[in-house]
């Protein structure tokens, strides 16, 4: 079975690298903070005789495994690091269920921590058979240059037919959001109950907007977990993939998190009250002239780029050959630059990265949009949706974190002209086709 986990939201990592981070971090400073779950031994709710007895799904007739309950838990109390904790209980009805379980992935990404695995599977009889911690391991899952997806795997013990298998785990993020978090109901398996609790930061009110469910779906107190909200979904049906089908998000059921004033209602799905959404382009805006105000150093750069060039597209075209070609992408290494154990000292700013000669793609975008900049032309970060997940409304999506950072926007002849450089080989002028025909925020 595989589990992706790469984070429920979705947060604005445009910028990494130890000095990079203080963006994100300050733009988290303006929005949330981060609850920590403290380690704790596992806690199994009690199984009931019916659960052990059942035979056929409730939800899905003739599926192979059902989820009897799936919980998630968000606690964004005090803290600088956000926590998840899942809990699953499924139900196994078939050989090819048991197929689909024998081995158990969960993945996650360099960033992201993977601590406090429980799993074990009940028998009908009620014999109950752990995982030991000296049966999970970790594995590469992908590997590419310095991007790594990794896995926490084990194989369930006693699998098989009519057998319960549950699990439970912690994942946790240097840099989450609670708000613009997503609530992904749908899963691969049909669902008896999917509840998200959600521990709120003091003085702030949190509210769920759903998509392809009941308007009218809120959050409610949770009578089971103090200071905590809950809001749940019964009898769900899977998500399927098909071939040529619209973004997942435009047909399965999920709703975002996000927090909003308590000095005035809600008017419903929209931006004007999303923290999140309302601060985050100013303050990338900000972060971004920051780091990319020109020097000295950078001025005489561009201008030896561009020297005895009159046109400005050709001036940016010139940059931008400059930066894709001859700054070292970390990401994308070539030949005798591709050391994945390398320590990278993260630049300062553009014109730290200017003597460095080397950073992440987004380092070398900053670097392009200061050498444009150092010639009198405006500049601006661009935060564009993602076409493979939605096709953005602004008045729906406001808070779901669905404008993340990506690339540069430049003022040539009065036309906003967009471009990407720190991607190797993508062409001048252009985006990668998920992030064209697309709503952008400059």
């Amino acid at each position: 079975m595989r589990l992706p986990i790469l984070n429920e939201s979705r947060c604005f990592t445009m910028y990494s690298g130890s000095s990079f981070k203080t963006l994100v971090f300050a733009a988290v400073l303006f929005t949330s903070t981060y609850g920590v779950l403290a380690a704790e031994r596992p806690e199994w709710k009690p199984v009931s005789k019916a659960e052990l007895e059942m035979t056929e799904p409730v939800v899905q007739p003739g599926a192979d495994a059902e989820a009897i309950f799936w919980e998630v838990d968000f606690n964004d109390k005090s803290g600088w690091k956000f926590e998840v904790r899942h809990y699953v209980r499924i139900k196994i009805f078939t050989d090819r269920g048991r197929e689909q379980y024998s081995k158990f992935n969960i993945e996650f990404g360099n960033e992201t921590k993977i601590r406090d695995i429980a799993a074990r599977v009940i028998d009908p009889s009620g014999e109950i058979y752990e995982v030991r911690e000296s049966e999970i391991f970790e594995q590469d899952i992908l590997k590419a240059e310095r991007l790594k997806i990794r896995a926490k795997s084990f194989a369930p013990p006693k699998l098989g037919p009519g057998v319960i298998f549950e699990y439970q785990f912690r994942e946790s993020h240097p840099f989450g959001l609670l708000s613009a978090n997503r609530l992904l109901f749908q899963k691969e398996i049909p669902v008896q109950r999917a509840s998200y609790y959600v521990k709120p930061q003091k003085g702030l009110d949190v509210e769920i907007v759903p998509f392809n469910m009941d308007k009218d779906f809120a959050f409610e107190k949770a009578e089971d977990r103090k200071g905590y909200l809950v809001v749940s979904q019964t009898n769900i049906p899977p998500v399927v993939e098909e071939p040529y089908m619209p973004p997942m998000e435009e047909v399965s059921r999920w709703a975002y998190i996000r927090y909003t004033s308590k000095k005035a209602p809600s008017p419903g799905p929209g931006p004007s009250i999303s923290i999140i959404f309302d601060m985050s382009g100013a303050i990338s805006a900000a972060l971004f002239d920051r780091f990319t105000t020109p020097n000295g150093a950078l001025r005489e750069k561009a201008l030896e780029l561009t020297e005895g060039v009159e046109d400005d597209e050709e001036k940016v075209r010139r940059i931008y050959r400059f930066v894709q070609a001859d700054i070292q992408n970390i990401l994308y290494p070539k030949g005798e630059e591709a050391d994945e154990e390398a320590s990278y000292d993260s630049p300062e700013d553009a014109a730290d990265l200017l003597k460095k000669r080397s950073g992440l793609p987004s380092h070398i975008d900053l670097l392009f949009a200061s050498l444009v900049r150092s010639l009198g032309m405006e500049a601006r970060s661009v935060m564009s949706a993602d076409r493979r997940r939605h096709f953005l409304d602004p008045d729906a999506h406001g808070g779901s974190g669905s404008l993340t950072a990506y690339g540069v926007a430049v003022n040539v002849g009065g036309t906003w002209r967009y471009f990407r450089p720190g991607v190797p080989y993508m062409p001048f002028g252009q985006f990668v086709w998920y992030r064209q025909s697309v709503p952008a925020r400059l």
